[in-house]
């Protein structure tokens, strides 16, 4: 009798074997990228505000090509994150919604300087169509800060899944600005919600790995952060005092080279 063997839908084999062994490393890639589009947008919204006849910069659109296809490689068949298929639907519409922006930003600029060019083109319904785009310009704005809100928020419950990604830790570690900017919060509270009661637990599992890459001045601040958190942690105490004599040993060494 032929044997039947049932399998879960998460227990399929990816199909992108070299890309699923590097996820940590795409994650993090994920959350800079955001980052840089969110900053860039945020400054470009701030300016639109603060003078509406000055046409924006449109130099996101690359960022959020990059964003929106690394996000479809991490979440369209994704059965892990519990918000990744939510997020990849809200980076796609802000590439489309950018798109359209663009070409609208980039028509009106047309016939600013064919206006300009020309003076009478103003009585054949250049001006009216101007008007137009510019009101179109100013609404899409506003979907797009939606559209980052919403993204921006969904980064953040996200997070919670993300306590094995070493590499995310020490993004969060390395640049605290993403908190800070993203989120209106420090790299801390943001491990407070990711290691539940113990936020020195971040620090540590970062710790690890930057010691595993012989990273020992990150190493020993990632450890020296968790013992002002918890100073009762034998290990980060122990290994502080191991990295301190690793590094005291190799400067003795180069200097004495």
């Amino acid at each position: 009798m032929q044997k039947i063997i049932f399998h879960h839908p998460d227990d399929t084999p990816p199909a992108n074997k070299w890309f699923h062994s590097r996820r940590h490393y795409h994650v993090r890639r994920l959350y800079r990228l955001f980052f840089k589009a969110y900053t860039t947008f945020t400054q470009q919204y701030h300016n639109f505000s603060q003078n509406r006849t000055e046409q924006p910069a449109t130099r996101n659109k690359e960022t959020l090509r990059l964003l929106k296809e690394l996000s479809h490689l991490l979440f369209s068949s994704n059965h892990f994150e519990q918000y990744g298929q939510h997020l990849n639907w809200v980076i796609h519409a802000l590439y489309h919604a950018t798109s359209k922006q663009q070409e609208n930003i980039n028509m009106a600029a047309f016939h600013y300087q064919a206006m300009a060019q020309d003076p009478e083109s103003r009585d054949i319904g250049h001006t009216t169509y101007i008007d137009q785009t510019d009101i179109e310009t100013e609404n899409q704005f506003n979907t797009l800060k939606m559209l980052f809100d919403n993204a921006r928020d969904l980064l953040r419950l996200l997070l919670v899944d993300q306590t094995g990604n070493d590499l995310l830790l020490r993004l969060l570690i390395e640049e605290e600005s993403i908190g800070k900017i993203l989120w209106e919060t420090t790299t801390l509270e943001l491990f407070s919600e990711m290691f539940p009661y113990q936020p020195e637990a971040g620090y540590i599992q970062a710790g690890k790995s930057y010691f595993m890459g012989q990273w020992l001045e990150e190493a020993l601040c990632a450890y020296e952060k968790s013992l002002t958190i918890n100073n009762t942690l034998s290990e980060p105490r122990r290994q502080t005092y191991l990295i301190r004599a690793m590094i005291q040993d190799r400067d003795h060494y180069h200097n004495a080279v």
